[in-house]
């Protein structure tokens, strides 16, 4: 996937082109656009993130303790953007908006889920949380691909 697909992929619908719209209803568009664009690019890229350092750890290129901070810090800002965009959902949006953002909320809950199991797998050793990263990064490749709208695509796995 190239930088341009991602850059035009959201779920967040856009208002239908009619040479009618007021330039307030050509901003809500254009914003609307943006918010879905760059949502979308930071969850693929948090997705990526995740599965790197659970590779790195693996293959010990980073110890645990370096990648839980960096994973912490991934948890941290999906959390901030989980606020922002649910802060969008009163906004007066039209319903095909609002369960855009949930969308977008979804996967950025299942992403949270992920880096604790992968956390607890750490911890631990277990491996019943790294069955449960594992479900979880699965879930999350399969709504975070119909958010980028690119169907039966596969992705790598990580541990």
């Amino acid at each position: 996937m190239s930088a341009k697909d991602l850059a035009g992929a959201s779920k967040l619908p856009a208002t239908a082109r009619d040479d009618s719209r007021t330039p307030i209803e050509l901003q809500r568009e254009r914003l609307l656009e943006n918010v879905g664009s760059v949502s979308s690019i930071y969850l693929y890229q948090s997705y990526l993130n995740v599965g790197l350092l659970a590779d790195a750890v693996k293959n010990e290129t980073y110890t645990r303790e370096e990648a839980t901070d960096t994973l912490s810090t991934i948890t941290a800002l999906l959390q901030t953007v989980d606020v922002q965009m649910q802060k969008l959902e009163n906004v007066g949006l039209d319903q095909e908006e609002v369960d855009a953002v949930q969308q977008v909320r979804k996967v950025s809950d299942l992403l949270q889920s992920q880096a604790g199991h992968l956390q607890a797998h750490w911890k631990t050793g277990g491996k019943s949380s790294l069955d449960q990263f594992r479900e979880v990064r699965r879930q999350s490749w399969t709504e975070l691909r119909a958010i980028l709208g690119l169907g039966d695509q596969k992705t790598a796995k990580s541990e």
